[in-house]
């Protein structure tokens, strides 16, 4: 397993229950000014990433970390794979 980070959501405006969200990944603000929605499917999707990446790894370890499970636009190591590239294109 590899290396463990805390996932934290915060109110922006503590008090305010029509307030929206700040997720963050350890000390990174992944994103801000997330409605209930946004960050329950943004969290849904990292942990969906989690479980894929560890299922590959469980399968073949010798699978590059880039192909483990594809990346968040959100992470600056992001990059289009070449489906998207041709679609954009």
């Amino acid at each position: 397993m590899g290396m463990q980070a805390t996932i934290r959501i915060e109110l922006e405006t503590v008090g305010d229950p029509r307030s929206t969200f700040r997720l963050q990944i350890g000390d990174k603000v992944v994103d801000a000014n997330l409605t209930a929605m946004q960050t329950h499917l943004l969290v849904g999707e990292i942990l969906k990433r989690i479980v894929l990446r560890e299922a590959v790894a469980a399968r073949d370890p010798t699978t590059p970390t880039d192909r483990e499970a594809p990346r968040l636009k959100h992470d600056p190591a992001w990059k289009p794979s070449a489906t998207q590239e041709k679609a954009a294109a």
